[in-house]
C-alpha cells in the first residue's frame, strides 16, 4: 500500500473532489436533497439504486433512452470509479474518489451534478446554476495524504461547528466507517485496512480535528480554504 505510485493521474489514481454552491448558496436544503445527490452517485458508481434512493424524480434527461414504455437513464459503466469517502455539507461537498479505468473523473461529476441541478431547480423553482464554476480536483500524491484527506473529509461538520460530535452528522461516510451504518457506496477498506481496528481510526479522525482547525490553509492537500 505505501509503495503505491499516487503521482500519476489516470487509472488507479485518487482524487479529492469538492465544490460549493454558486455564490455560496446552500445546495442541500433538506434530507431528501442529500439522499438525492447520494443516490445519483450510487447509481453511477454501482449501476443500481440502494440505500440512498430518493423519492424525488428529475425531469427526463436528453441522454435517456426508451425501453418499451419506460424511460431509463443512461448510467456510467459500472466499475469505472470508487468512492472512498464523502461528506455533504449544506453549501458544499467533498469526495475522495478512485478513478479505476480510463474514464475521467469529470465524467462522473458532470453526470451527477447535472442531474442533481435539474432536480434541485425543478423542486425549488430555481433558475440558473447551483454549483460554483467547475468542480475542483486535487490528485492524491501519497498515502499520508490519502489518510489525512479521509480524516479531513469526515471531520468537516465538526470543524465547521455544525455538530458537536462527528458521528452526529448523517450525511457523510463516517458512520459507515465506524460501522454504525451499512451501505455499499464506499470502498472504505483502502483506509481502514491501515488501522488495527475501528477505535484506532476513530481516534485518528478525532485527534485530527484541532490540527485541521489550525491549518485550514494547508497546501499539503490543497484543500478548499472556505469549506
Amino acid at each position: 500500500m505505501n509503495n503505491r505510485d499516487y503521482r500519476k493521474s489516470g487509472p488507479n489514481s485518487f482524487h479529492h473532489i469538492y465544490n460549493r454552491g454558486n455564490d455560496k448558496m446552500n445546495i442541500f436544503l433538506d434530507k431528501n436533497d442529500y439522499y438525492s445527490f447520494l443516490g445519483l452517485l450510487e447509481e453511477n458508481i454501482l449501476g443500481e439504486k440502494e440505500h440512498f434512493s430518493s423519492k424525488i424524480f428529475e425531469p427526463l434527461p436528453k441522454s435517456s433512452h426508451l425501453i418499451g414504455k419506460k424511460y431509463v437513464r443512461k448510467l456510467l459503466p459500472s466499475g469505472s470509479f470508487e468512492i472512498i469517502c464523502f461528506c455533504l455539507m449544506p453549501n458544499h461537498f467533498h469526495l475522495l474518489v478512485r478513478q479505476v479505468k480510463e474514464l475521467e473523473i469529470g465524467k462522473l461529476l458532470s453526470k451527477v451534478c447535472t442531474s442533481y441541478s435539474k432536480r434541485f431547480n425543478k423542486k425549488y423553482e430555481h433558475i440558473g446554476h447551483i454549483f460554483q464554476d467547475q468542480f475542483k480536483s486535487v490528485l492524491v500524491e501519497d498515502n499520508n495524504q490519502l489518510l489525512y484527506l479521509s480524516a479531513y473529509i469526515h471531520s468537516n461538520p465538526k470543524v465547521s461547528a455544525l455538530v458537536k460530535n462527528i458521528e452526529d452528522w448523517k450525511f457523510s461516510s463516517y458512520l459507515n466507517f465506524i460501522e454504525k451504518e451499512q451501505y455499499k457506496l464506499c470502498s472504505k477498506n483502502i483506509v481502514l485496512d491501515q488501522f488495527n481496528d475501528i477505535k484506532n481510526y476513530k481516534k485518528f479522525v478525532e485527534d485530527g480535528v484541532e490540527k485541521i482547525k489550525s491549518i485550514k490553509d494547508l497546501n499539503y492537500a490543497l484543500l478548499d480554504q472556505e469549506s
